[in-house]
This record gives C-alpha cells, structure tokens and sequence, in this order.
C-alpha cells in the first residue's frame, strides 16, 4: 500500500512538473507575440527633424481641410434647420386657420 501511494504522488509529481512546463512554454509564446506585434505597429521615428517638420505640416493641412468640410457641413445644416422651422411655421399656421374655420362653421351649424 505504501509503494503504491508513493507511485502516484511520484505520478502527481510529473504531472505537475509537465503541467507547469506546458504553462510556461505557453506564456512566453504569448509574451514574445505581443513584443513583436508592439514593435510592429510602432511608428518609425524620422531621421531628422526637417522630416517631421514635413510630416506636422501634412497632418495640419490634412486637418484644416477637415475642418473648413465640417464648417461647410455645418452651414448646409444650419440652412436647412431654418427651412425646415419656416416650413413647420407655414403648416402649423395652415392647420390653425382651418381649425379655426372649422370651428366657426361649426359654431353657425348649431341652432
């Protein structure tokens, strides 16, 4: 009885060991994966600064573009929120003037 207890905290033993190995095996893939996607996606520094002076200049002109589309994009928007109030304002005075008749036709109908 006590070989045999022995044999399976020996197996226990072994497995914990693979298990513990397997583990680790497992964690630096994963480690080295995200350090080779991080480098990856990192953004090449320029070699001197005329060069990122050029790159600045290009993203603000890229972003005065954006805007001046964005302010043009808000103007049509703006004119035609103000169609858009004066039309409701005509069909609600047109609704108004029709209740208004109907109300007087109404009100000569009875007796």
């Amino acid at each position: 009885m006590l070989e045999e207890d022995d044999s399976e905290d020996s197996l226990e033993l072994l497995l914990d060991t693979l298990c513990n190995a397997f583990g680790g095996i497992i964690l630096i893939t994963l480690l080295i994966a995200l350090m080779s996607q991080e480098a990856h996606d990192a953004v090449a520094a320029p070699k001197n600064y005329r060069t990122q002076a050029l790159i600045e200049e290009q993203k603000i002109v890229r972003l005065d573009d954006e805007i001046v589309i964005e302010q043009t994009l808000v103007s049509k928007a703006v004119t035609a929120s103000a169609e858009l109030h004066d039309q409701v304002g005509a069909v609600h005075w047109s609704v108004r003037q029709t209740f208004t008749q109907t109300i007087d036709l109404g009100l000569r109908l009875i007796p």
